[in-house]
């Protein structure tokens, strides 16, 4: 977590934040959800885990959450995303 983060570093949250975001032009929650989606995109196109596990392995404690986000993210469900890469191949 960010209160996580910033206790490591031993700054505040709020100047964790504000330094992460200048320096990468993201919010932390948001740079952590492009990790997150990028890793369900690899786990999806390169192993036939379950939906639910991929979404369990890329930090998500509720796997139906996780299908929203997705179809947020990318205009897929994670099924559909996984069927079309695998008719790319």
């Amino acid at each position: 977590s960010l209160e996580e983060l910033a206790a490591k570093c031993l700054v505040s949250k709020y100047y964790l934040s504000h330094l992460f975001t200048k320096g990468t032009g993201k919010s932390v929650g948001r740079y952590i959800l492009d990790k997150r989606m990028y890793m369900a995109k690899y786990l999806l196109s390169s192993t036939d885990l379950s939906v639910e596990q991929v979404s369990t392995d890329c930090g998500f404690s509720d796997s139906a959450y996780f299908c929203r986000l997705f179809k947020k993210e990318t205009g897929f469900t994670p099924t559909q995303y996984r069927k079309a890469q695998k008719s790319t191949c």
